[in-house]
């Protein structure tokens, strides 16, 4: 016991501060022998000598003997385990101290670098099935083959700099996305590229000003591959200009946040564009990037929004959070010479969209998006005007995520499942031309299964069952994707 003592005496000498003061005063009361070390805790309580002589006399008589010696050691065991975790913490402090020593000491662009900058990127490889069309019972235009193909859809890179800290009022940053396309002719292209500076005015205040090349604010998320009507229609591409976003209030809160959108870009250029994955039928769609209406800035647009959480994961039993957002939009352009020279082509012919000189291009509609735990509702329709040619778009689409609490299958590396299903539309204000497929009216449903596995690996299956009219036949253009997702 002696022994004992005198290791923990020294055990507790070698903790700095409070640590020390706690154990040598614990060690000194028994120091005496084991007799003071029982009769000190009697003597703290009323009637202590009773106290002490009661122990004695139940051990006489056989029945409820507290022994003193065993008491000692179970408070000397608390004891050893209070110091052991103080003699860790110790460590892990000092570990602490050298790691800060090493940051304090880091200079020069490598260490810049690592605190300034990130990078990123994901891989996407396809597998497609379309349907057979490749000979055509009258003047539809060839489709696919139906032969299924695996193709590397693209491999993008996406940088970041920050140029500020986070402890700065306003943060000011570089970002972009760069992508490596792999089809029958490889090309780069910059999908993305902007400087965004963003800071709060008060708590419940903060604005975003981004210049480059970004996404029209008003475009939902895609949760698949294969692009909604809409998106091939009007807003798949990114526009070169500014953008401006002001939220104002708390979603937490009965009145909720205001979202107020602005942008003043180079516009979108009319183009063909295939709404399929497999070889498909053209659709006119808009085209920018850094192109677009001779790269002036004289398309602007104005948006507002409303978002609100009506109640927190643990408030309703069953259901998770509940949030609603709402979004009506405008943009207002002109048609340039090549705009002109696309209405008038053949497309068109025979029509009064070839032989109109209207210059005017406006685009309205709105979103509404509702979620509930894991469920995503998403309502999006929007009518355009490109000098005649008027063309109404939109889609219902839902989704539920179930993300389990332990991973699934082999070695566990199944995270969730996520299935979704939208309906899309697509309604062209021409006579049908079942030789141009730019005039067809269009209906479709996607069927659609996302799978996350790991933390960097997405796979998904997607069934498109498409419905045009075309003024002819119906062509044969179903389609099924399956994708492969890496981020790195």
């Amino acid at each position: 016991m002696v022994y004992r003592l005198a290791v923990l005496v020294l055990a507790g000498a070698g903790l700095a501060g409070a640590a020390a003061a706690p154990a040598a005063g614990a060690v000194e009361a028994p120091a005496a022998g084991a007799e003071g070390a029982v009769e000190a805790p009697a003597a703290k309580s009323k009637g202590g000598a009773r106290a002490a002589k009661a122990p004695a006399a139940a051990a006489k008589d056989g029945a409820g003997a507290v022994d003193p010696q065993e008491d000692l050691s179970a408070r000397l065991n608390r004891l050893e385990a209070e110091i052991a975790k103080l003699q860790k913490l110790k460590e892990e402090i000092e570990a602490l101290g050298k790691d800060l020593k090493k940051e304090k000491s880091r200079t020069g662009f490598r260490s810049a670098l690592k605190h300034r900058f990130d990078f990123g990127g994901e891989v996407n490889l396809e597998l497609i099935k379309g349907q057979d069309e490749s000979d055509p019972r009258d003047a539809v235009p060839e489709g696919s083959d139906g032969e299924p193909y695996a193709y590397l859809r693209w491999i993008r890179l996406k940088p970041r700099v920050d140029f500020t800290s986070k402890e700065d009022p306003i943060q000011v940053d570089l970002a972009g996305q760069l992508d490596f396309l792999a089809r029958s002719e490889p090309r780069a292209r910059v999908k993305e590229l902007y400087v965004s500076a963003a800071g709060m005015h008060a708590p419940w205040a903060d604005s975003r000003l981004r210049i480059g090349l970004d996404d029209r604010f008003m475009a939902p998320d895609n949760l698949g591959r294969i692009w909604p009507l809409s998106a091939s229609s009007y807003w798949r591409n990114e526009e070169l200009g500014f953008f401006w976003r002001t939220r104002l209030g708390d979603i937490r809160e009965p009145w909720g946040r205001l979202g107020l959108h602005a942008s003043l870009t180079n516009g979108m250029r009319l183009a063909d564009e295939n709404p399929n994955e497999a070889k498909g039928f053209d659709l006119t769609g808009h085209d920018a990037r850094f192109g677009g209406n001779g790269s002036i800035l004289r398309e602007y647009g104005l948006g507002v929004g409303w978002e609100r959480r009506w109640c927190e994961p643990d408030e309703v039993p069953l259901l998770g959070a509940i949030a609603t957002e709402f979004m009506g939009f405008y943009y207002n352009d002109s048609l340039g010479d090549d705009d002109l020279v696309y209405l008038r082509s053949s497309r068109f012919e025979g029509s009064d969209v070839a032989s109109s000189n209207l210059r005017g291009k406006e685009l309205w509609g709105g979103n509404a998006i509702l979620t509930v735990g894991g469920f995503k509702g998403i309502a999006h329709a929007m009518e355009g005007r490109d000098g005649k040619l008027r063309r109404k778009t939109g889609m219902l689409e839902a989704s539920y995520r179930w993300d389990f609490e332990q991973p699934l299958f082999v070695n566990q590396i199944v995270r969730g499942v996520m299935p979704f299903v939208r309906y899309e539309w697509l309604d062209v204000s021409c006579p049908h031309n079942v030789a141009k497929s730019v005039t067809y009216d269009r209906k479709r449903w996607v069927l659609a299964l996302v799978v996350p596995v790991l933390e960097t690996i997405d796979l998904m299956a997607e069934y498109a069952i498409n419905k045009d009219e075309t003024g002819g036949r119906d062509p044969k253009n179903n389609e099924l994707v399956f994708t492969l997702e890496i981020r790195f």
